[in-house]
């Protein structure tokens, strides 16, 4: 409930800039997995393509991957940027239980718990092992 008391006593021109910054670099993040994770599946199974289910694996964990340290990027950058630090600051004060330690600590929980899974998954997505050598 607070987040949503929060969220809303945000100006609108903080709220887009934080989700063009957090899109922007989710998608840096997100391409430089994946192009990482291409090139160690090309290492594993040179001359080979890769099946339809590796590629899945590999494109929807580059993306899963990068979502919780990219909103953690973002509110860094709202934070060290002084004018978006301080509508944040006003946000947090007329929304009771938000704080930036508050917001961030529930992004830390949720990586803590989805970028495990996400690797797990891009590994099996690079080792293929279902595939025959």
């Amino acid at each position: 409930m607070e987040w949503e008391t929060f969220k809303s006593d945000l100006p609108p021109w903080v709220d887009s800039i934080e989700r063009l910054v957090w899109l922007a670099i989710s998608l840096v993040l997100s391409l430089a997995l994946l192009l990482g994770l291409i090139h160690a599946h090309s290492l594993l199974h040179p001359g080979q393509d890769g099946g339809d289910l590796a590629k899945v694996m590999i494109v929807l964990s580059s993306f899963i991957v990068a979502i919780m340290p990219a909103a953690l990027a973002a509110n860094a950058i709202s934070w060290i940027v002084p004018q978006l630090r301080r509508a944040n600051l006003s946000a947090m004060k007329l929304s009771y239980g938000i704080s930036f330690w508050s917001a961030n600590r529930g992004l830390l929980l949720a990586g803590a718990v989805i970028i495990p899974i996400a690797a797990v998954q891009a590994t099996i997505g690079v080792i293929e092992p279902w595939a025959g050598r």
